[in-house]
């Protein structure tokens, strides 16, 4: 998942420091190994545990850590299932029974 310092939006305003791509939870979801650039708001929801990162826009780490990957087996398959079991966090099942318990607290005070 390669993303330079800035994406633009469709305002023309660099969106890098707030943008959560769909593709993002597809790519864990689909768990394979997910190889993307080192941005903050990434790791809102991955780390180096579900993802490898390299720094944006350095087509030399990009090569360093896709050849990691190729040689490396049990790290992809490592990766993935990680990236996997991380994303059911996010499902819409999830997150709405997140948003009820909020309510359901709330209703509670």
């Amino acid at each position: 998942m390669p993303s330079s310092k800035k994406v633009a939006g469709s305002s023309g305003g660099n969106i890098a420091n707030v943008a959560s791509p769909m593709k993002l939870f597809e790519y864990m979801a689909s768990g394979k190994a997910i190889l993307c650039s080192d941005l903050p708001v990434l790791h809102e929801v991955l780390n180096t545990n579900n993802a490898v990162f390299y720094p944006p826009d350095d087509l030399s780490a990009l090569t360093g850590a896709f050849s990691r990957l190729l040689q490396d087996s049990q790290l992809r398959k490592n990766l993935g299932d990680q990236a996997h079991n991380d994303v059911l966090k996010y499902s819409w099942d999830e997150r709405m029974q997140t948003i009820l318990s909020y309510f359901a607290a709330k209703m509670e005070q």
